[in-house]
């Protein structure tokens, strides 16, 4: 009897303990970017150019250890996407931690591509292959992230074909073809 009654009061409090843990774990893990950044972030793919004008114009020093490591990303990213290539890892690897650490602000993932970006214009393809295969592993695999995992799977073939590991590029680029050929059929069925 003493067993059951003590059973039925430990699921009792687990299941009160349960939500509330969760409702303070949400909340203790929101951020609100700063809109400049969000805005930025919203025009890095149409104008890489544009959105490093941008960021220069944020004083970098004057947000918020959140908005800061952001800010850090969205530069490693837009730099990128303008084709300037990557002579240091000290910004991303510091994204990569803090991104690491605060997985609910959304872009570790991200942040891991960037990572293997920035390994692969430093000429080192082992460290970036690392950091596709880890963000691979990290990205969720839905419709929101098919452009970054294509872009990843094709990264990740480029650099084993420049390595001379061509039967190991060769999957990863039928894939990102295959992708291709999906998101062409998907299209087609939209118009």
């Amino acid at each position: 009897m003493y067993l059951c009654i003590k059973i039925a009061i430990g699921t009792m409090t687990r299941i009160y303990l349960i939500p509330i843990i969760l409702v303070l774990t949400v909340l203790s893990g929101c951020h609100h970017a700063d809109r400049r950044l969000t805005a930025v972030d919203a025009a890095i793919d149409l104008s890489p150019l544009a959105a490093l004008d941008s960021l220069a114009t944020i004083d970098r020093a004057a947000l918020g250890e959140a908005d800061r490591n952001y800010y850090d990303f969205l530069s490693v990213k837009a730099a990128d996407k303008a084709y300037v290539v990557h002579t240091t890892d000290t910004v991303i690897l510091r994204v990569i931690d803090y991104a690491a650490e605060h997985r609910s602000h959304g872009y570790y993932p991200e942040a891991l591509y960037y990572g293997g970006r920035v390994y692969s214009d430093l000429g080192d393809y082992p460290t970036a292959l690392t950091y596709f295969h880890q963000a691979l592993d990290e990205l969720p695999d839905d419709a929101a992230n098919r452009k970054l995992r294509g872009n990843i799977i094709s990264q990740t073939g480029r650099l084993l074909a420049a390595l001379s590991l061509y039967s190991e590029s060769l999957p990863y680029i039928e894939k990102v073809i295959e992708m291709e050929r999906q998101e062409k059929r998907l299209r087609k069925s939209c118009l």
